[in-house]
């Protein structure tokens, strides 16, 4: 299936914070995003996607952990886990496991070990010291510190060898294990392996998280359910409907059998066996309604993990917020950047429309505010006439002369698909447009020549990403296919069967002063192709600091700038092969995924980001002040869902004035109502809601906003 996959973010936001060392890291406003947590008595251990933070509890003192120390396996963190000895035992997204003592990392990886897989998802302990890990495409592994044993699709009844979570039973030392989308399956060693499947028209087998609870109790959380098991006597059982139906993340048991029950997108629910208390950014102290991890303290304290607004502590009274950033703007996704030749950026943005920035001012061009026609930027090139040329997800090409906007789409022009991914202009001052779904369209001012898998060697009409060579050649990079190069006449393909290109979903493609092609991909690392020899770059044969490249640019002294996703920034000086990473926690960059990386005449890097605006300054300690949002404005919206496509969950958001009365309901084709995901009375604020399509076909569908005199229609589409 292809996925175009685009993080939506609803404001642009625009802080700048001053360091006084060298280099300046200009900030845009930042966030934090927690992905795991553990207790270590005096220290909480809190897993970000950008490397470890050890928060002492009593000052609130941090020290900082991350893949620039030996050892250290990976920045992206999915677990954590304390074993008797005090060891910390990491699981990272793509490094694999990490184990510190205190003072030493020691990693075990794919290479180095028995390990199945380096996306490690749980990691437990048995009551015999023996570890276990789960995977996510490996299976699980049992590690007795010396021997490792593996089990998997090829030598036990697991269904998938992708695990989402484990956990072991405390009294028979029973290994209990949730494949996606596939119920539960039980190992009890010597006497093998029993499957569950949760026989309820309410409940799915897709489980998210397993957790121990008092006694043996195994508690789950699947979509808007928790249920729970007796391990001693599994027909003892029952489930829970949690009044915050969506996405269960995690589930956490106090010690008078309280649980503690986070969810994706709708904030965090208590339950006491009886009555349900919920708690959002709304009603209480939560910092975020992304709910990632609760970890429970021996003094009963609730520390809460979220994605979206870092960390709070619960004392069951009061909350107290631990949020690194600096700023409480809310972020926006950087999605597009230029510069033009008086210098002025353009910055694009997914879901606020287009900025211009001229170093004093800020102009915001969107769809309310202009003929623009959709606030989704994915792309922004400038011509010879200083035309802005900018593409939008579904509102097809636009042409911005500083006075006037001039529309492109597929019902008023030649372009073959509104839904545009990249825009480039050639030596001759001819447009070209990479499209979703439609090819390559060629623009001369009058006619458009398009180019797709029918009528030419494109052979894929979905592309992700294109660039002009220094010839005019045509570089193509396809989400699945590989990359195409295009001379005028023919049409050449580079993919992993017939060249040395690691991987055929290619995410960038930037070249050089001297020609050479940087290849970005989405999990093999980076390339370079000069014509003959390729050379690849990834997290294992270089530092390269993630597999996923989102932008690559050069700077004149003919340094690599690499933004990746989860990795932050990396910086490749190919005459010395010296690599220099910046990141969350060892720098001013302001979030780990890093969309768009370009390099201005002053040698400044600006970075789009998953959280705003980043500018990296090599030697200037030039004091920075604060600046105003320029997107932010009270007003009714209902945002466009991401991702879209999707399948089978989206999230939609949306943003309200003033409090009112709110539904949301989703139709099909034939308007015919399949789904009410929400209808109550809402305060001002924003809000989001997950939408699980699981149970729906494919196909196109449309989400509803009624929020008193205000109503908005968008559509979505589902595919399986």
């Amino acid at each position: 299936m292809k996925k175009f996959v685009k993080t939506l973010y609803c404001l642009f936001a625009v802080v700048i914070t001053s360091y006084a060392q060298t280099p300046v890291w200009e900030n845009y406003t930042d966030s934090k995003p927690i992905t795991s947590m553990a207790d270590g008595d005096n220290y909480l251990w809190i897993g970000t996607n950008g490397g470890l933070i050890r928060l002492d509890k009593s000052s609130g003192e941090k020290t900082l952990y991350n893949k620039g120390i030996n050892g250290f396996p990976d920045n992206f963190i999915n677990t954590i886990t304390i074993d008797s000895i005090g060891n910390k035992w990491i699981g990272t997204k793509n490094g694999g496991v990490g184990k510190f003592d205190g003072t030493t990392w020691i990693s075990y990886n794919t290479v180095n070990s028995a390990l199945p897989n380096n996306n490690v998802t749980s990691i437990k302990i048995d009551k015999n010291g023996n570890m276990w890990f789960s995977t996510l495409g490996g299976g699980i592994a049992k590690y007795t510190g010396t021997d490792w044993t593996v089990f998997n699709t090829s030598n036990s009844p697991l269904p998938n060898n992708n695990i989402v979570s484990l956990v072991v039973d405390k009294g028979e030392n029973s290994i209990w294990v949730a494949p996606v989308d596939a119920g539960f399956y039980i190992y009890f060693g010597r006497y093998g392996w029993s499957n569950y499947s949760i026989i309820n028209l309410t409940y799915n087998n897709d489980i998210k998280v397993l957790t121990n609870g008092l006694k043996r109790e195994i508690w789950m959380g699947s979509y808007g359910y928790i249920t729970w098991f007796d391990a001693a006597n599994t027909n003892n059982s029952g489930t829970y409907q949690c009044p915050l139906y969506t996405g269960i993340s995690t589930v956490a048991v106090d010690t008078l059998n309280n649980k503690w029950v986070g969810t994706k997108g709708l904030g965090l629910a208590f339950f006491d066996g009886t009555n349900w208390l919920t708690y959002n950014t709304s009603n209480s102290g939560l910092p975020g309604n992304n709910i990632t991890s609760i970890v429970i303290d021996q003094q009963g304290n609730k520390w809460i993990g979220t994605y979206d607004g870092g960390l709070v502590k619960f004392d069951g009274v009061n909350w107290y917020e631990y949020n690194t950033s600096s700023s409480g703007l809310p972020p926006n996704r950087v999605s597009a950047f230029a510069i033009d030749r008086k210098g002025e950026k353009w910055i694009g943005t997914w879901g606020g429309g287009v900025i211009s920035y001229d170093n004093s001012n800020w102009i915001v061009y969107n769809d309310s505010n202009s003929t623009f026609p959709n606030n989704n930027v994915t792309s922004i090139a400038i011509d010879e006439s200083d035309h802005k040329w900018i593409g939008t997800y579904g509102g097809g090409l636009c042409d911005f002369n500083g006075m006037g906007w001039i529309l492109y789409n597929s019902s008023n022009s030649g372009l073959p698909d509104n839904n545009v991914t990249n825009v480039r202009v050639d030596k001759n001052g001819n447009v070209w447009v990479g499209t979703w779904g439609g090819g390559l369209a060629k623009f001369n001012g009058t006619d458009w020549t398009v180019f797709n898998s029918v009528n030419s060697g494109l052979m894929d009409d979905y592309i992700y990403s294109l660039v002009i060579d220094q010839a005019d050649n045509i570089w193509v990079g396809t989400w699945g296919l590989g990359l195409i190069k295009y001379d005028g006449n023919a049409w050449t393909v580079y993919n992993t069967d017939n060249s040395n290109i690691p991987y055929n979903i290619i995410t960038c493609v930037a070249v050089d002063a001297n020609d050479n092609k940087w290849i970005g991909t989405n999990g093999a690392g980076l390339a370079k192709f000069d014509g003959d020899t390729w050379t690849i770059f990834n997290s294992i044969n270089s530092n390269l600091p993630s597999n996923n490249i989102r932008a690559v640019d050069f700077d004149t002294l003919g340094n690599v700038w690499i933004g990746t996703m989860n990795g932050g920034l990396a910086k490749l000086n190919t005459s010395l092969s010296e690599w220099s990473e910046y990141n969350l926690f060892n720098s001013g960059l302001i979030d780990n995924d890093v969309y768009t990386v370009n390099i201005d005449k002053l040698g400044k890097v600006w970075c789009g980001t998953a959280s705003g605006l980043a500018v990296f300054t090599p030697g200037n300690t030039t004091s920075i002040e604060r600046m105003d949002n320029p997107l932010y404005t009270k007003d009714f919206l209902l945002y466009q869902n991401y991702p879209n496509p999707f399948n089978p969950s989206t999230v939609i958001s949306w943003q309200l004035e003033v409090g009112s009365q709110v539904s949301l309901k989703v139709y099909d084709v034939l308007g015919n109502e399949v789904a009410t995901l929400v209808n109550e009375e809402k305060a001002a604020g924003k809000y989001q809601v997950e939408f699980d399509g699981s149970k729906l076909t494919s196909g196109v569908y449309f989400y509803k906003l009624s929020a008193g005199a205000f109503t908005d229609t968008k559509k979505f589409i589902l595919m399986k």
